[in-house]
């Protein structure tokens, strides 16, 4: 019966109080918000001085006013327009500033963030010094993009700025990632500081040092050196808990990876075999980066066939994927690369429009996407009934729906506040399109590109797969206001 040690200290007890944290971490935030309802704002500065700004931000390092590149980011577009300067040129140069920077915030920085693991440990032991005690650090420490810069630099091309030769909010993004990442604590080098030393990567350098002299000059702390029953239920809980997280690194460590099963037995010469969630009478899949994937093959003239499937999983533990000659690969952005470079595709006309289709692309995915979502959670029940009509009796679709509804709209809310923040502007991306589009065919040429592939995959399949669910989103498109939009995505 007793397992484990004595019956006061026992495995047992961490196990009833992992479980107890993990049910009050969920129930306590939703009781509070529920009884108490969400506290009014409270301004912190009581004696504000007229048109000042006072932002409030994470603490910095003696050479970075900030560890959060976003706080840099506002303070940076503060300094930028206290020196007088244009926000843009034009509303074209605006939105594709808009998507540069959705494209640096969203995507780059994840980038950044994962070339920076490897030094975590003298991140963290550096940010906790002044607190804690030296003996202490060595215990805290432990615990604690060469594509995205080949594009900015592209774009950068021979101008001063990214999008003109006087600085933009644009820039102030930019700058906040690469100053942090960067300067922020110059002694845990990791991959970036690598591509940025390197001579394939100076003009972008010297972009980064010029925003620094330009927007914050010589001012301290900035950048610059670094010289300075419910008891079993609880129980139960725990369990499952410390289960979700030891059993996959377990597994990892001792069986290693599966090895990837080619599905299709008997494929057919330079035939894609895309894998993908099902689709309904007005869409091909209920997935938008499915769809990217088949219009980016029957674009090009590929031939393509569907294997619908709900099981069925990736590399990535993830759909689509797809079965090209025998092999397989993963991430719609990833298999759009593959199948660029194996058939030997241009899917841009130039390196320049490359680059900021790659921007606008990433802005459609990463930012785009998650707006979508969120516009969508209020008839998510209904876009789910119509999706399992067919298989569930029609007197459990209601029940059906109201657990959709309810448990996947949370969940949903939870991954797009993680994703893009709690605050939302379906119009602005949507605007921003329709200036890209300004009066061309496609978002960047007469001739459909890339780009125009990803978004059909994002605007088709929330505009077209349930139309009976309809949404924000489709009042926008088809107010008078996104005529122009709507057309393209028509077209």
């Amino acid at each position: 019966v007793m397992v484990f040690g004595c019956d006061c200290c026992s495995i047992n007890s961490f196990v009833y109080l992992v479980g107890a944290f993990a049910i009050a971490s969920k129930v306590l935030p939703f009781l509070h918000k529920k009884l108490v309802g969400k506290k009014p704002i409270e301004l912190q500065e009581k004696n504000y001085k007229k048109d000042v700004v006072y932002l409030y931000q994470f603490p910095g390092t003696p050479t970075c006013t900030s560890f959060s590149p976003f706080c840099i980011k506002v303070e940076a577009f503060c300094r930028l327009h206290n020196l007088k300067f244009e926000t843009y040129p034009d509303e074209q140069t605006a939105a594709i500033g808009h998507a540069v920077d959705r494209f640096i915030d969203n995507h780059t920085f994840r980038l950044m963030l994962r070339t920076r693991v490897a030094v975590l440990d003298k991140l963290l032991a550096f940010v906790a010094a002044p607190k804690v005690p030296a003996f202490l650090l060595p215990i805290i420490a432990p615990l604690g993009g060469y594509f995205a810069g080949n594009m900015l630099q592209t774009i950068l091309g021979k101008k001063k700025f990214l999008v003109a030769d006087e600085p933009t909010a644009v820039d102030c993004t930019a700058f906040s990632h690469f100053g942090t990442f960067y300067y922020a604590l110059p002694s845990a080098r990791n991959n970036l500081h690598s591509l940025l030393d390197s001579s394939k990567f100076s003009v972008l350098k010297e972009y980064v040092v010029r925003c620094q002299e330009r927007l914050f000059g010589n001012d301290n702390m900035v950048f610059g050196c670094d010289c300075c029953c419910i008891s079993a239920f609880v129980y139960l809980v725990g369990v499952l808990a410390i289960a979700s997280k030891v059993l996959p690194f377990l597994h990892k460590k001792f069986m290693g990876r599966k090895p990837i099963e080619i599905l299709e037995k008997a494929p057919k010469k330079d035939v894609v075999y895309l894998y993908q969630f099902p689709g309904t009478p007005s869409c091909s899949s209920m997935s938008p980066f499915c769809i990217k994937v088949e219009a980016f093959c029957r674009l090009h003239d590929i031939k393509v066939e569907r294997r619908n499937t709900y099981t069925a999983r990736g590399a990535n533990g993830l759909l689509p994927f797809i079965e090209l000659n025998g092999e397989q690969h993963s991430d719609s952005q990833i298999i759009v690369k593959r199948l660029t470079q194996i058939f030997k595709l241009r899917a841009y006309p130039d390196e320049q429009t490359a680059a900021i289709g790659h921007a606008v692309d990433r802005m459609l995915d990463n930012h785009t996407f998650y707006l979508m979502q969120k516009a969508r959670i209020p008839v998510l029940g209904q876009v789910v009934s119509f999706m399992v009509a067919p298989k569930v009796p029609s007197f459990l679709l209601p029940i059906v729906a109201s657990l959709a509804s309810c448990l996947g709209g949370c969940k949903m809310s939870n991954r797009v506040a993680a994703s893009i923040g709690k605050f939302a502007d379906n119009e602005n991306d949507l605007t921003q399109l329709q200036t890209i589009l300004g009066k061309k065919k496609f978002l960047l040429a007469e001739e459909p590109t890339a780009v125009d592939c990803t978004a059909m995959g994002q605007l088709g399949y929330f505009y077209y797969a349930v139309p009976s669910a309809r949404f924000y989103v489709h009042d926008l498109i088809d107010s008078a206001e996104f005529t122009t939009l709507k057309e393209y995505i028509e077209r």
